[in-house]
């Protein structure tokens, strides 16, 4: 349930996850509920009339509730690392893989090609393309 003492959940929280034991995922529900502690509005998750508020950890390490502005910080940095991820991805898979010239090139190698309209004009810019990537 948690990571350390600093971070652990304690007292009416930890009961409170009690309730998500039996509870399935349709059940949950974000909130904006205003903390009448301290008249801020906080995510919280709403189950079964319960709500547990949401939290982080903050750059010091202390657990900290989420507020909007920490909220909007938080969708955008995964926006972010999403994209990052994506990219390098892609830039994976384009290393896997020939370019499409030259796979479209490399037909010559089956029979069909030798059967498809306009050959002598497909075989020599396939050839081009060839002689391009590899002389």
């Amino acid at each position: 349930m948690y990571y350390d003492i600093h971070s652990s959940f304690q007292g009416d929280v930890f009961m409170n996850f009690q309730y998500l034991i039996n509870c399935v995922h349709e059940n949950i529900n974000l909130y904006w509920i205003t903390n009448l502690n301290t008249k801020t509005n906080h995510l919280a998750f709403e189950f079964v009339g319960q709500h547990i508020w949401a939290t982080f950890l903050n750059q010091m390490g202390a657990s900290n509730f989420v507020t909007k502005r920490d909220f909007v910080e938080m969708v955008a940095s995964m926006k972010k690392q999403c994209e990052e991820v994506a990219s390098h991805f892609i830039i994976k898979l384009q290393g896997q893989f020939l370019a499409y010239n030259l796979i479209d090139g490399f037909g010559n190698v089956y029979p069909q090609y030798w059967l498809q309209s306009e050959l002598e004009t497909k075989f020599a810019t396939h050839l081009v393309v060839l002689k391009y990537a590899f002389y």
